[in-house]
């Protein structure tokens, strides 16, 4: 039960957890070498608390720019807190993948992937 600020300092306080762990766990010992943090970002859905970031239908009923003014402060904490890479993950549905894409336009400097989550239909699996 915490608020949308609360929830976004949280998101920025965990990066930095992890680069207090990076610097501590490897000191100068991989000097050269960089670690990078990836920021997850999950679907909409989520945040529904319904289930529906399986299914993807809430794509049907809520506008990208609802599903974008969600992802957007997310998205932005991230990035203000110093990720390397953004993992868009789990996405349901291609109109919300499509959106995040667009979003990521306007930060030209930013790397992403995206991964889908995917329904499985009358594929035979061997156990």
């Amino acid at each position: 039960n915490i608020d949308k600020e609360e929830s976004i300092e949280l998101m920025k306080e965990s990066v930095n957890f992890v680069k207090e762990a990076i610097e501590i766990e490897l000191g100068n010992e991989c000097s050269g070498r960089r670690v990078l943090i990836a920021g997850s970002v999950g679907p909409y859905g989520a945040g529904l608390h319904d289930g529906s970031e399986y299914r993807g239908e809430y794509v049907e009923t809520t506008s990208n720019a609802t599903m974008a003014s969600w992802h957007r402060p997310r998205i932005e904490a991230l990035i203000s807190a110093g990720v390397d890479v953004l993992a868009l993950e789990t996405i349901p549905a291609q109109a919300e993948a499509e959106m995040l894409m667009e979003m990521l336009k306007g930060y030209p400097h930013m790397k992403a992937w995206l991964t889908f989550s995917c329904k499985v239909i009358n594929i035979p699996f061997i156990c």
